[in-house]
């Protein structure tokens, strides 16, 4: 399952599309760069870290919860985002800053899912986000009694 849209990234950069949409090439269309297609593989990929992400909590995936999937729709697609900026060389993986750091943008990326997703795990718990049984959260503390 993806999470997020291609609406969804086409809305926070619009400047990237064709009236608002990424297009592939096509017998009427000129593609747009990135294309619809590249766009689309994104959204599945950034979605499968985090599916992983969660899973190391214990969350079963994919999410259909409709208390959580807007959430987690709305931080996909700021990550795809982001993507988007990086393939036009622009955005905060292409800043000097990055750059000069040497550090793949998809390193970063599935850091902070993890770290976004250890974070909200017990919001999402709260919400009613279902959960494995029998199987410890990875951010869950466990101590020994002496």
């Amino acid at each position: 399952m993806t999470y997020g849209t291609v609406a969804g990234v086409a809305a926070l950069t619009p400047m990237y599309t064709d009236d608002g949409a990424f297009r592939d090439a096509g017998a009427s269309d000129v593609a747009t760069n990135p294309s619809l297609t590249q766009v689309t593989g994104w959204l599945s990929d950034v979605s499968a870290l985090m599916d992983a992400a969660l899973a190391e909590e214990a969350f079963i995936t994919p999410v259909t919860d409709t208390d959580i999937l807007p959430i987690l729709d709305l931080y996909v697609e700021g990550i795809v985002h982001d993507i988007v900026h990086y393939s036009r060389k622009a955005g905060r993986f292409y800043s000097k800053r990055a750059l000069d750091a040497g550090s793949s943008p998809f390193n970063t990326i599935s850091d902070e899912i993890t770290d976004w997703v250890a974070d909200k795990a017990n919001g999402f718990a709260n919400l009613g986000l279902a959960r494995l049984t029998g199987v410890r959260p990875k951010s869950s503390a466990t101590f020994d009694l002496l």
